[in-house]
């Protein structure tokens, strides 16, 4: 039985695809920022996990968008199969790239905090993606941000309410 147990926190980007107008990231660091794989290779990231196996660990990773880099798909890949690494990873995304994840990473201990932006997906699209990753038992929640752009394309585009929308998600059991 492990006795410690760490929840280690990533930010291995603030790049990112989308060009939100509510994001609290620069719109210039979000086209070029350093990466946690600038100073280390993945197969250092990987054999330093190693050194923590009389521990378990959590993982969280936020930032830009974490997928953005290839690196990540096999560092996480890899951490996911260690014996020590526990259920409940969280990593703040997108989804933009959920079916590279799901192809190149799945895993049921990695829960992914999905984002929903609506000026990047239809609806329709982030249903479709978010019910793969479901699939896959990696989705952790959907958040929605209530802009007035994305408050104001709900109610255009799909003639729904906030309220509505949380009912959708709530019908393919994703909170």
């Amino acid at each position: 039985m492990r006795n410690e147990k760490y929840l280690f926190r990533f930010v291995p980007t603030m790049m990112c695809n989308f060009n939100c107008d509510y994001c609290f990231v620069n719109k210039d660091v979000k086209k070029s920022s350093p990466t946690m794989f600038d100073v280390h290779k993945v197969d250092e990231w990987i054999s330093a996990m190693e050194k923590f196996s009389d521990a378990e660990i959590e993982i969280y990773m936020w930032g830009g968008e974490p997928f953005l880099l290839n690196d990540i798909y096999i560092l996480l890949r890899e951490w996911m199969s260690m014996e020590h690494i526990i259920g409940g990873c969280r990593i703040d995304t997108n989804i933009y790239f959920a079916d590279k994840i799901a192809e190149l990473c799945p895993s049921s201990k990695l829960k992914l905090n999905c984002s929903y932006h609506m000026k990047y997906h239809s609806l329709e699209e982030e249903l479709r993606k978010v019910k793969k990753l479901k699939e896959l038992d990696m989705v952790g929640m959907v958040n929605f941000v209530a802009s007035e752009y994305n408050i104001k394309h709900l109610q255009q585009d799909y003639r729904m309410t906030v309220f509505d929308l949380i009912k959708v998600f709530n019908e393919i059991d994703v909170f």
